[in-house]
């Protein structure tokens, strides 16, 4: 009754019987805005297919008015991603819904995801959030004041993503993770430093001497609070 009360769900079902039944595919799922609850009128789709195929490819598909934004990935990229430690593609799995998975190909991928807490996964991108914060410094001594500001973003971009991932609502999207930011107090007291840093507008000198010490005080806390000094 579910499904038929709605047009999503019904195409879903039309479109997964049609995905099916191409050579090598593993397993279907739908991910992004339909399963966050940030969809809006104008939004697609997303699906991703499991496919046994030489390189990942990306198609859109309409079906009753409704527009399917379709990647296709082989085992092997996700393999890769993994090993990476890639949060985009980790949180493929954490916050999707698996539509036909007859070999248990997604059910594997999620399993993984979900072994890889915010811990582990802090000790590994570590390095690259200090990396933004001397990167950032350097770009100041130079005057270069909006590169260092981007920079700063995409720190606080990265840390988001890390610790979204422990919470009900994951993302990867920049304009999602404030959304979500601003939206939910699941980050505890890293929200306020985060949006703030995330959401400045204009690249004024002074504002970003004062975010680049915001920025370091927030990589200190986030190395004592997620283990990453740990063996």
């Amino acid at each position: 009754m579910a499904n038929q009360a709605n047009p999503i769900e019904q195409a879903l079902s039309k479109i997964t019987i049609r995905l099916r039944n191409r050579k090598n595919v593993r397993a279907i799922a739908v991910r992004g805005s339909y399963i966050t609850g940030l969809r809006t009128p104008t939004s697609d789709v997303d699906l991703f297919l499991i496919q046994e195929r030489k390189s990942p490819s990306v198609e859109q598909i309409i079906i009753d008015g409704i527009e399917f934004h379709i990647r296709c990935y082989p085992p092997t990229f996700f393999d890769y991603m993994f090993k990476g430690r890639e949060l985009r593609y980790i949180g493929f799995f954490k916050h999707s819904r698996p539509l036909w998975d007859p070999v248990g190909a997604y059910e594997k991928y999620r399993k993984q995801a979900e072994s890889l807490d915010c811990n582990e996964l802090a000790r590994f991108w570590y390095p690259e959030l200090v990396h933004h914060c001397t990167d950032a410094e350097g770009q100041m001594c130079l005057g270069n004041y909006a590169t260092a500001l981007y920079i700063l973003r995409s720190g606080a971009h990265l840390m988001a993503q890390l610790l979204l991932l422990t919470t009900s609502t994951p993302t990867y999207k920049a304009k999602d993770v404030i959304t979500i930011l601003q939206q939910s107090e699941e980050i505890g007291d890293y929200r306020t430093d985060i949006l703030h840093i995330l959401a400045l507008d204009h690249p004024v000198k002074v504002d970003v001497a004062v975010l680049h010490r915001q920025y370091e005080v927030l990589i200190k806390r986030f190395y004592d609070d997620k283990s990453v000094n740990s063996e």
